[in-house]
């Protein structure tokens, strides 16, 4: 694609790949390429994180780009690349919500299953609970996501967590 080339041109000529502009990188950037246009062409993306990008920056909200592409159904061809570039699954953004809970709580059935297959610790992953006290669990409960629900219970979610108000799933 012509933003591959253009991409690869700049750094090649010195673009720095991690400079912050109205407090986001590059790397943040390209996310609303994916949401707009075409999910399936990578290499703007690979181009800036084989170039040293940081693949957890976060933008002014602390999400992480692998929070942002979680959320969104089209970005699933992306979810792989970034988790192979070593993004942090177990960060939190302003709010306390993980990469896990913003794909539950926009209904992205395939990247919970891959975010669940990637994690080293899925009982840790799944019982993460947000400055709300919500957890994944409950905010699949809540979208009436069953599919979602099944899996973040055969991933070991607990369903006896209680929010700061008592309430459980």
């Amino acid at each position: 694609s012509k933003y591959g080339n253009v991409a690869t041109f700049l750094i090649r000529r010195g673009a720095n790949v991690n400079q912050i502009s109205k407090n986001s990188t590059p790397l943040l950037n390209t996310i609303k390429y994916f949401y707009n246009y075409d999910s399936s062409h990578t290499e703007v993306l690979e181009v800036l994180l084989e170039n040293g990008a940081s693949v957890n920056a976060r933008n002014d909200e602390h999400k992480t780009l692998l929070m942002l592409a979680a959320s969104n159904g089209k970005c699933k061809s992306i979810l792989p690349l970034l988790l192979d570039y070593g993004a942090n699954l177990n960060d939190q953004d302003n709010k306390g919500n993980t990469a896990l809970t913003h794909a539950v709580s926009k209904g992205c059935s395939q990247n919970v299953s891959k975010l669940l297959q990637s994690a080293k610790n899925t009982n840790d992953l799944v019982n993460v609970q947000n400055h709300e006290g919500l957890s994944a669990l409950m905010f699949a409960v809540k979208e009436r996501g069953l599919n979602i629900i099944q899996d973040l219970v055969d991933h070991g979610a607990d369903v006896n967590i209680k929010d700061v108000n008592g309430n459980t799933a």
